[in-house]
């Protein structure tokens, strides 16, 4: 079987001689999986469907995104073009996921869409589709990865502004933030390899105790805006042509609180029963995360005054702005935040 390509043949048995004795040892289910493809199994599967939840669903972090992209969203569909935006895209992830999640469970191989291109493509196009399909992949990540940390580095100088108003802001230090963030980053995935699925379980809790934490705030404390407001205000603040222009412009920014749906598929050769896992873990993330977005898009949207103001406002983030509305204290709103 050789090792540069993907070969799909059903083996004669499930066991094979270790190189350490000549006794025979049976193959777990996974790695006789990856022998399939001609892989060999290299990493631990210490990731359990909890696990790879919470990993899927803190790199979505659909709830989150909502809140910092509230600007953004409003700008081309207003309170109720998010909303129908909102609920549009996250239909269309379910059916992406739907479909990520049975080439996952046919192919769980780290390299996902890659891989899966590689195995389904016609022989004389494999090489070519999967490297474009892989490159395509790579540069996408990068960039979600870079856009993320962009934004919590902002966020975070946002925060010192509200705490310090004498602060004399400059775009260097959020450059210097990002670079902060990123070796945080490196230093978990790295040297807390050992522990980052327990971690990750517990990332999962906090996130949805999170966003029970600033729903219960804002719903209890904020004053409320009228119900026409939310459903029956449509904002074309791009100035295109006709609203549905506007609405479908306006979705692009909802899809970013859905990036890293395939998350798990990427982690398929570190996860115990990848073919069962992933697909569960795919669906679930995306009705978990999507559920919470918009249950806290509608209370922010009920909370946060007229859209014209947020549209209007100079502030970095205008959540920030509600948060401190809602608590009428600067301490409680950065503590929402850190949330």
């Amino acid at each position: 079987m050789a090792e540069d390509r993907y070969i799909m043949k059903t083996l004669p048995s499930t066991l094979v001689t270790t190189s350490n004795n000549r006794n025979e040892q049976p193959m777990s289910h996974d790695e006789v999986r990856l022998a399939h493809f001609g892989k060999r199994q290299r990493f631990r599967r210490n990731f359990s469907l909890i696990s790879i939840v919470g990993l899927s669903c803190t790199l979505m972090l659909t709830w989150e995104g909502s809140l910092a992209l509230l600007q953004p969203l409003l700008l081309n569909g207003g309170p109720t073009g998010a909303l129908a935006a909102f609920l549009f895209v996250m239909f269309g992830v379910l059916l992406q996921v739907l479909v990520m999640a049975e080439m996952a469970s046919m192919i769980p191989l780290s390299g996902g869409q890659y891989n899966w291109v590689a195995v389904l493509a016609p022989p004389a196009w494999s090489n070519f589709l999967s490297y474009l399909t892989g490159w395509i992949t790579t540069v996408a990540w990068q960039a979600a990865t870079a856009s993320t940390v962009y934004l919590n580095a902002t966020i975070i100088q946002a925060l010192v502004v509200l705490n310090y108003p004498h602060y004399d802001y400059q775009r260097w230090h959020g450059t210097l933030i990002f670079y902060a963030i990123i070796a945080t980053a490196l230093f978990v995935n790295t040297y807390m390899g050992r522990v980052f699925p327990k971690f990750e379980a517990l990332v999962l809790v906090l996130h949805v105790a999170g966003f029970f934490a600033i729903l219960i705030t804002l719903v209890y404390l904020s004053p409320k805006t009228a119900s026409a407001n939310v459903f029956q205000h449509f904002i074309n603040g791009g100035g295109w042509d006709t609203d549905v222009e506007s609405f479908l412009v306006g979705t692009v920014t909802s899809m970013f609180a859905f990036i890293g749906v395939d998350a798990a598929a990427h982690m398929a050769e570190e996860i115990e029963n990848a073919p069962k896992v992933i697909p569960q873990s795919m669906i679930i993330a995306v009705i978990l995360n999507g559920s919470l977005g918009f249950g806290l898009l509608v209370a922010i949207l009920f909370t946060s005054g007229p859209a014209d103001d947020i549209l209007g406002s100079t502030f970095f983030f205008p959540f920030i702005v509600v948060f401190q509305t809602s608590t009428k204290s600067v301490v409680g709103a950065t503590v929402m935040v850190l949330l």
